[in-house]
């Protein structure tokens, strides 16, 4: 029981980072579109969205274990014989499990809906900050090279004609 419970909860922490990952790269591909075409794994706030609602799944899937009628009638997630199924059904549901109400005190409803939703956003800035400075820093660098092009005068057609006529412009044909 203890192995399949503890294995059953890595196996809910991997598909759950998978899960929650999947949907933050959708999310920074719709809200940033062609600016951002790589991975969010590129930046520390990605790795942090990622452990720590993958741990806040870990700990639902605790919750379901020792309150089976909770899981049925909160999420409709049956809590199996098979732990490490269960972890699976966990973890994959994981984005799901969060965005759900866990309870209604009068009219105000609890549940990781806001925290998800803020802690998504504050991805997103970072990433646009992050891409932003990389943009940044590229114009600093190459800018000096762009400002020193010369204007290219303009040729009139008598002075092309003489221009292909020498023998420089021969050489270099």
């Amino acid at each position: 029981m203890i192995p399949d419970s503890v294995f059953g909860g890595v196996i809910a922490f991997l598909c759950a980072a998978f899960a929650v990952g999947f949907d933050a790269q959708t999310e920074v591909g719709g809200q940033l579109g062609r600016r951002y075409g790589t991975s969010i794994l590129r930046a520390w706030p990605a790795y942090v969205f990622i452990i720590g609602w993958g741990s806040v799944d870990v700990g639902f899937y605790v919750a379901f274990l020792f309150n089976h009628d909770w899981a049925e009638r909160a999420f409709n997630v049956h809590v199996e014989q098979n732990l490490l199924l269960t972890g699976v059904v966990v973890g994959l549901s994981a984005v799901a499990i969060v965005r759900t109400n866990l309870a209604t005190v009068g009219s105000f409803q609890i549940g990781g809906e806001y925290f998800y939703v803020w802690s998504r956003s504050f991805l997103i800035d970072s990433l646009n900050r992050r891409r932003v400075q990389a943009r940044d820093a590229f114009l600093r660098h190459y800018r000096s090279y762009c400002e020193t092009f010369q204007v290219i005068p303009i040729i009139s057609s008598g002075e092309r004609t003489n221009w292909r006529n020498s023998p420089r412009a021969a050489r270099n044909v």
